[in-house]
Formats: C-alpha cells, structure tokens, sequence
C-alpha cells in the first residue's frame, strides 16, 4: 500500500475544485462534476499513467491486497483525511473502493465552457484513462454486485452524455467497460433477478417518459428500497440513441457489437427492452432503404424535410446485426421478417441501360444487402420456421392483394428457405388446420399470427400452387390431398374452408393432369372423388341463399305486362334499381349475410372460370358430370329464373353465363336443357336489355343444337287454328301468336349464317299462312321483324320465293296509309313502323331480287 497511498494522495488533491452538476438531455437528467478553475491536468495524466502501469505489473497479488486493505488502516493519516473530505468513503472502504470512487469522479468531471479550450484535450486523456484503469480493476474480479452498479450507473450516463455531445472517443471505450460489468454481474449468484417486479417498473417508467407519473414511480420504487435493480432505467433509452442519432453512424458498429454481445446476459429482464430496441432497428433500416431509394431514382432530399441518412456501410452493418440477438417477444420477430422482407424487395433493382458509376454503386449495396438479408432471414426460418413463413405471406397479402403490387418476392423467399416444395406445401397446410380446427380438438399448441387467417393461407396456397410446374406439383400433390380429403370429408365442420380448398384442389389438378401422373388409378381416383364432394358441397352452399328468400318485393314493382315491350335504358330514379338499392342495405344490417352473398358470388363466378370447363378433365365419368350438373341446374340456376317476378324476366350475368358452359358439355344436356326452355317461352323474355339478349343467343342456339323437337314445336305453334271456344279472347290469341313469330326469329338471330336453310320451307310455309290468314297487326309486324332476320341470316337468293307475297303485302301496308292515317298509339301505327324498318334494310342491302322491284317504293329521279 505504500505504493498507492502517495497516488490516491496526489489525485484526491483538494486545490482540484469540482462542483457537482446535472445536465439534462431529452428530458433525462444525468449527474456531472464541473472543474471551477485550471489545475495541474499533466500531473494528473501522469499519475493514472504510473498507477495503471503498476496495477498491470502487479496483478492479481496487489488488486487482492488493494481490496482487503482498509483505507483507515493507511500508514499515512492524511490520505484517509482527504478521501473523507472529498465525499467518497462509505463505512469500512478498503484501498480499491477508494480507487473506484476517485476514477468514476474524474469520468464524471467536465470543464465549464471558458475553461474548455484550456483543459478540454487534457480531460479527455484523464477520462481515458480511468476507464482503462477501471477496465483493469474489473478484469482482475472478485467484486461485489453494489460497486459493480454503482460503475454500471457512471458508465451508462456517461455514455448517454457522450452520445448527445458528440463524444465519439470516449463511445467505444465505455462500451467495453460496460460490457465488462454487465459480463462480472453475470458471474455472481443471484444478481440479476430477471423477474423482479421492480427492474420491470423502473424499466419501463424510464423508456417512456411521457407516460403519466412516470418520475414519480422511480422515486417511489427508489424510496421503498426495492430489491437491487438488475436493469438501469438509462440503459435502454442508451442503446436506442446509440443507434439511432446521426453522429454517432462512424461507431455504429461498436454499438451494434454491444447489443450482440449483451443481450444474452439478459435473457429474462431485457426482454422489456428488446422490442424497443428491435424497433429501433426496424425503423433505421426502412429510413435507409427509403434514402436509398431516392437516390437510385435520381431524387433530390431535403436535410430540412428528411431523417438523417446513414451511410452505405452502416447500411450493410444493420443488415447483417440486426436479427442475430435472439427475442422471445413474438411481435419483435413480425417486425424483423417485415423489415426484411422490405430490405429483399427493395434490392431487387435493375439499373437503367446507361448506367454509371452511380448506379454500379447502388447496385453493389444492394447485392450485399440482398446477400445478407438472406442470411439473417435463413437463420430466423431455422429457429421459427412457422411464424416466419406467415409472416411472408402477410406481407405477400398486403403487397400483391391490397395494394395490387405485382412481385414475386414471397415466392422467391419460400423457395430459398425451404428445402422443397412440399415442405413449403405442408407448412402452409399445418396452418390452416391449426386455424380450422376447432380448440376442443388441438393437440398442440402454436404461434398464430392474427393478421393471417385461413382465407389468407388459401390464397397464398393457390398462387404458390399456380406457380409450380409439372414434377414438382406431383410431389406436393400427396400432401394437399389429405388436407382436401379431411375438409371434403367433414364439411359442416370445415364449411367455410371448403371454397377455397376447391380452388386450390383445381389450381393443382389442372397442372397434375398434364403430367404422366394423370395416368395413375389412385391420384385419378382420389382426385374424382374429392373434387366431385367438394364440388357438390359449394353447390349446396350457393344454391342455400335462394332457399331462404333473399329476393324483396316491393308494391308496385308488378305491373301487368303482354310481353313484348321492350324496355328503354333505365335513369338512376328507376324502380328496379330502387329495389336492388333496398336488397342491398338490408343484407349489409346483417354481417353474416352479406359475406353469405360474397361467398356465393364467388362460387358462381369459379364455376364460370375453371369449375365447369374442367368437369371433363377431373370426372371421366359421364354420369358423375351429368350428376353434378343436375345439381347446379337445381339449386343454382332453376331457382334464378324462377325467383324473381316483374316486367322482365331479369336472369343475372353469372347464371346465363354458367348455363353457356354447361351447354358445352353433352353430358350436362339434360341438366340445362329444361330451365332454358321454360325462360325461353316466358312472356317476360323479350322484356330484357340487348346486352341481355347478346348472352341468350348462344344458349338458345345450344338448345336447338341439342334438341331439335324444339324448333318443330315452335313452328308449330306459329300456323295454329284459331280455337273453336267462343270465350277464348281473339287478343290473346294474337299476342300468343306474335311472341312465338318473335321467338323464331329469335332462334334464327342466334343461329350462324345459313343454319336454318334446311328449314327454310318450312318457315315460309308458315309465314306465308301467317299473312294469307288476315292476321292483327301486331302480328303482321312480327312477321315482318322476322323477313328481317330471315335477310341477315340467310342468302338473299334463297329467298325468291318470298318475293311475291312479301312485295305485295308491303305495298299494301303502304298504300293503306294514304287512304287511312293511323292513329297514334295504334297496333297499325307499329306495323307501319315495322313495314318501313324492312324496306330501310331492302334498300341498304340493295339485293338484285329487290333491285327490279324498288321503282315501286322509291325514285332516283328528281321529278319525283
């Protein structure tokens, strides 16, 4: 000791005046010493030099001897009288408590600012000093848990002065000697009680501030003498300045390090800070990614309007640090895979074709980072594989669904992260089970991320499965079936899942079946029969709306119609749109309906695109597809045309559109055939829009095709007697009378060019007894709305023979009107108008039948 004492005695010298301080950053209040005038500060340079070279040389031996002397026992008196006068003996303090204290002061000694530029370069050498001095001490060991705080408590507000002054010499040093603590801490048993009540309070009082009372409940925590806290209150908001303040990017490595290499030593009372810390991290991250894409697209930022840009290198080192510290903190892991997820699309960046040094530049950052991002997010998979892989896929949802981006990025990650596709498969189809399966029948428990539901899961799974080619959809094939076996198998339980699982079920039927593995009798058979259960199943459940009455009327809606009136374009103020409007909110008042009607939208508008179209690739059978089609007929597309009531027989777009795929298929013949008809001989059928009639003329075509009886029937119906009943009403004979002339011309409309010439006798036939028998004129109009037809359908000179009779009843129609001027409003007003709307076609077509006989309706001569 009698090494020490003439040291402790210089360096406690009492002409050294320091007045104790606080200083206040960010609302935080650190405590300092502030030198008052000059002093000696080589000497004192020069002491710590000879004391750490004598602490060095001695070891272990004089650091034993330094702690188990007391600092009464000192053979000289005077040294014991100036560490009491300075403040620093606390009871029995032996040689290195005195020591301790003597360094942590001068750590905590600033000059005031006129004596900054005298002593300023000198204090920074004293402070670098007592931290090494201090380093050495705490290697050395064997400290008790209060002095090691006390030096935590210095080093920690020390460094947060440092950040915000600037100080970035001293940064590095004081992160090794407070890694150094915390490391000696972690030796000693019982130190750090993680589950302490009180390191959380002060912990989280001292990360948010600005929450209500959050001083007062240090001071009380501190007043009550809570056990010793294991966490300081300054370390957390330490760490996140650390990383976060723009100055301090040229050590950010250092800080990155600390985090690293800390967080272990607080695997229970850190976790209040890990996810401050983490998104920290995140937040830093997106700011350069967004700076750094401002400068691949050539935009110019603004320093006043902008978050300080790091560099490239902090850039690289976030990168690669950020998520090797483990958290148990499940919303930390989110935040990190999104953050990297962001980082791999953003460096999937193509440079422009004259591309310079610039841009070769940012093209290399973002490879590296590219790099390391897969890295950091490989070793995240292997250690949460499941929560990392949901986590993709809401950001695949969010990107691709919500804001229609259109990347593949999300593919690309669960290609290279996993070790096949079927692996990937499997995963996605243990999450939807996880989240379908009811909570009595779990056997395990799993992370679930909130933001990802079955439906999302479907989603992603029928992309993923749209993207896979042919081998590789054979391998996975096993593993999907069971989970559509399962759900096809139990479908009250699974209800809602049973859409989605035929999506995907076809999605990767349709890219098996054009492989060699179609040919196997056990994928064939599991296919039919799970594609068939499913496929009756979404039947049921579209079919299940109409059951229940979904369709209001409303007084006044049902007028009296005859049939044949065809109805102009309807004004926002239209009764019909009135009524759809009321439908509409009154489904919206009830939750469950309105999804109801999505769902089944949905499945109508699946049967259109890929459900019927494959009936033939999936069901060999033809009596399975001829079964499943008499289902849809029933439940789906008979009870749309029967439903509804009003001026028009209004058939949505879907259900016409899925009769027209039906009406592909042989099989399915019978299925659609009769709903068809029965609309077709609706006195509502010609009430409807043109776009509506467009969609009809395939279908009846396909009914004619399939049934020829039909045709036969109709004109049939055309030269029927007048009946005998004297109460018949002659009127509605007529009308009868002129709707199926409509019809056949309709069907002759629908039909391709010259389809109906075999026919053609047969339909003058029945015309010329039409006209010959002195009919109304609704249905002498009809019969000329069919000539009509009968001139765009067929060729003109297959229609000599109508010549005669046609030219004479026109010309007689016309010459009426000089002697007996219609009336408005009159059936014989509508024949004059249908008489003239043929000879208007006669004169555009300019046939060489017609030519000779023109002179009789028109004049090209100007006497005229």
């Amino acid at each position: 000791m009698r090494i020490l004492d003439p040291v402790l005695y210089e360096l406690m010298d009492p002409t050294v005046r320091r007045t104790p301080a606080t200083v206040s950053w960010q609302g935080r209040d650190t405590k300092i010493y502030n030198y008052d005038k000059p002093f000696d500060s080589s000497r004192v340079v020069y002491l710590l030099d000879t004391l750490t070279a004598t602490l060095r040389f001695g070891g272990q031996g004089i650091a034993k001897v330094a702690r188990g002397s007391p600092i009464k026992k000192s053979g000289h008196p005077e040294v014991y009288k100036r560490a009491f006068a300075m403040g620093i003996l606390r009871g029995d303090d032996s040689y290195m408590d005195v020591l301790i204290e003597i360094l942590l002061r001068l750590l905590q000694s600033e000059p005031v600012a006129p004596l900054l530029p005298m002593i300023g370069p000198a204090n920074s050498r004293i402070q670098t000093l007592s931290i090494d001095l201090l380093q050495t001490v705490i290697a050395r060991g064997d400290m008790n848990i209060e002095v090691l705080e006390s030096i935590e408590s210095v080093v920690v507000a020390k460094a947060f002065a440092s950040i915000h002054t600037g100080r970035l010499d001293l940064q590095p040093k004081l992160l090794h000697i407070l890694h150094s603590v915390i490391l000696a801490s972690s030796t000693i048993p019982q130190a750090r009680q993680g589950k302490s009540k009180a390191d959380a309070t002060l912990a989280v009082a001292a990360l948010d501030p600005s929450v209500t009372g959050g001083s007062a409940v240090l001071d009380d925590t501190a007043a009550k003498k809570l056990p010793t806290s294991t966490l300081n209150p300054l370390l957390g908001q330490t760490l996140i300045d650390g990383i976060s303040e723009t100055t301090n990017r040229p050590i950010l490595q250092h800080w990155l390090d600390f985090i690293l290499t800390t967080v272990p030593q607080f695997s229970q009372s850190l976790q209040h800070l890990s996810y401050p810390l983490s998104e920290c991290i995140c937040r830093q991250l997106n700011l350069a990614l967004a700076s750094l894409g401002q400068v691949a697209s050539g935009e110019a930022t603004s320093d006043s309007q902008t978050t300080p840009i790091m560099t490239d290198a902090d850039r690289r080192k976030l990168i690669s640090k950020i998520f090797q510290a483990r958290s148990s903190a499940y919303r930390c892991l989110h935040d990190a895979v999104q953050v990297l997820y962001a980082v791999w699309v953003a460096s999937d960046w193509t440079p422009p074709p004259d591309a310079g040094p610039k841009e070769d530049t940012i093209a290399l950052i973002y490879s590296r980072a590219r790099q390391r991002c897969r890295r950091a997010l490989e070793r995240l998979f292997r250690a949460q594989s499941s929560e990392v892989m949901e986590t993709l896929i809401e950001c695949w949802f969010e990107g691709n669904r919500l804001k229609g981006e259109t990347t593949n990025a999300p593919f690309e990650l669960v290609d290279l992260l996993t070790s096949s596709a079927q692996t990937a498969v499997h995963m996605i189809c243990e999450s939807i089970t996880m989240r379908s399966t009811p909570a009595s029948e779990k056997t395990r428990k799993m992370a679930v991320n909130p933001n990802v539901t079955d439906h999302v899961l479907f989603l992603f799974l029928e992309d993923y499965l749209g993207k896979l080619e042919g081998p590789i959809a054979t391998q996975v094939w096993g593993r999907f079936i069971s989970l559509a076996k399962d759900i096809a198998g139990n479908v009250y339980t699974y209800k809602m899942q049973v859409f989605p699982t035929l999506r995907c079920l076809t999605t990767l039927a349709e890219i098996v079946t054009q492989t060699t593995a179609a040919d196997d009798k056990k994928i064939r058979k599991d296919l039919q029969e799970t594609y068939g259960k499913l496929v009756d199943t979404c039947i049921l459940i579209a079919g299940g709306s109409f059951e229940q009455g979904n369709w209001i009327k409303i007084p006044g809606v049902n007028k009296e119609v005859n049939g044949r009136l065809t109805p102009i374009p309807r004004a926002p103020s239209d009764s019909a749109l009135a009524e759809k409007r009321l439908t509409l909110t009154i489904s919206e008042e009830n939750n469950k309906a309105v999804w109801g009607v999505e769902l089944i939208d949905r499945i109508e508008e699946y049967f259109v695109s890929k459900g019927i179209p494959n009936f033939r690739r999936f069901l060999a059978d033809t009596d399975r597809i001829g079964a499943i089609s008499t289902n849809l007929a029933y439940y789906v597309v008979a009870p749309a045309m029967k439903s509804r009531s009003g001026a028009a027989l209004e058939v949505e777009d879907i259900i016409l559109d899925i009769i027209k795929e039906m009406s592909k298929i042989q099989a399915a013949t019978r299925a659609w055939r009769a709903p068809v008809q029965e609309a077709f001989n609706d006195t509502r059928f010609f009430n409807c829009t043109p776009e509506v009639a467009m969609k009809w003329r395939p279908i009846i075509s396909a009914l004619m095709d399939a049934d020829k009886t039909v045709f036969s029937d109709l004109l049939s119906k055309i030269a029927s007697a007048p009946s005998a009943n004297i109460f018949t009403n002659r009127e509605y004979e007529m009308l009868v009378k002129s709707l199926n002339l409509r019809r056949l011309s309709f069907v002759v409309l629908a039909g391709g060019q010259n389809k109906f010439l075999t026919q053609l006798p047969s339909i003058q036939e029945k015309l010329v007894d039409v006209l010959k028998s002195s009919p109304a004129p609704i249905v002498q109009s009809e019969v000329y709305l069919c000539m009509r037809v009968l001139l765009c359908r067929l060729s003109a000179h297959n229609l000599a023979s109508f010549w005669p009779i046609i030219l004479t009843e026109l010309f007689r129609v016309i010459e009426h009107v000089f002697t007996e001027t219609p009336a408005d409003g009159t059936d014989d007003l509508a024949l004059l108008l249908s008489a003239c709307k043929f000879l208007d076609l006669l004169l555009v077509l300019q046939t060489q039948e017609f030519q000779i006989q023109q002179w009789m309706f028109i004049t090209d001569t100007i006497d005229a």
